[in-house]
């Protein structure tokens, strides 16, 4: 999916996280993850 965000010039954010898969479970991932997305929408809105 990045590849063609790219190929079509859209501007695109992501976030990998070591040794999770679809679950973001354990440790502070999800803290961290729901972080990102609150200060995503306090900046795009």
């Amino acid at each position: 999916m990045a590849a063609k965000l790219v190929a079509e010039n859209k501007p695109f954010q992501s976030m990998f996280y070591p040794e999770k898969n679809h679950g973001i479970f354990g440790g502070k991932t999800r803290l961290h993850l729901y972080q990102l997305m609150t200060e995503f929408i306090l900046n795009n809105l």
